[in-house]
């Protein structure tokens, strides 16, 4: 039988200490010494991968940098849709077609959102899944009724009529024109007319007749010919120029 001595206990000590620094524990089991090393358990949780929501869906960035986000379908319709004036009908519509938005559109422009043979409405009820009405020739109203399933269609088809109205305006005749008037001139002019209307007359200039000739109160120069479709846009363009007026004539 081994006796303890104080200088064992100090060896068993300075190996505990030493065994200690090492990140180790000596046990004891049936009076015999172990080391016991120390392990670490790492708990992992296991997130399910999220269901990707079916149909098109956007990227967008993020508040922080570098961030992106998936939108679905439903949180598109609240970005697309916000600021438009979509009516609701919660009785419930054939096809349910319960959305709905009413667009002003000047009547000479409906032939180019019919298109050749219904082609054009066609295409943008189909690309947008929605229904168009347009009025007809004898309607009194002027505006052009879009009805959808979803916000996110009402949108998506008043952006693609909004690009069919911005492409066939460049078709459209002119509607109005501003001009500066040469009422200073008027006299001058009429001396002219009279000088010219004595010497050339139908009978011995051959095409020339007197209405050829603007009258001298209506002569002016044209600065810039408009193409308005809305009253919206006349109201516009007259406070446009009457604050230039005002700045011209105050400078």
């Amino acid at each position: 039988m081994a006796l303890w001595s104080d200088q064992v206990e100090e060896e068993a000590a300075q190996s505990l200490h030493y065994e200690y620094e090492k990140g180790l524990t000596l046990i004891q089991v049936q009076g015999r010494t172990f080391r016991k090393a120390h392990v670490h358990l790492v708990a992992t949780t296991h997130k399910p991968k999220a269901k990707r929501a079916k149909g098109p869906q956007q990227s967008v960035k993020g508040h922080t940098a570098g961030e992106e986000a998936l939108l679905t379908d439903t949180e598109a319709d609240t970005d697309e849709s916000a600021g438009l004036n979509i009516h609701f009908d919660n009785h419930g519509k054939p096809g349910g077609l319960n959305y709905s938005l009413a667009m002003e559109v000047h009547p000479a422009f409906y032939k180019h959102l019919i298109g050749i043979k219904g082609q054009m409405r066609a295409k943008l009820q189909k690309d947008t899944d929605s229904v168009i009405d347009i009025p007809k020739p004898e309607d009194t109203t002027q505006h052009v009724l879009i009805s959808a399933r979803t916000k996110r269609s009402i949108a998506s088809a008043k952006r693609r009529i909004d690009e069919v109205l911005q492409q066939s305006r460049e078709k459209l005749p002119f509607t109005h024109f501003i001009s500066m008037p040469l009422t200073s001139l008027k006299g001058s002019v009429k001396t002219f007319y009279d000088e010219l209307l004595s010497g050339f007359t139908s009978a011995n200039t051959r095409g020339f007749d007197d209405s050829l000739l603007l009258p001298p109160a209506q002569l002016h120069i044209t600065l810039l010919m408009l193409k308005l479709y809305s009253p919206e846009e006349v109201q516009r363009v007259c406070q446009v120029h009457l604050c230039m007026y005002n700045t011209l004539t105050e400078s």
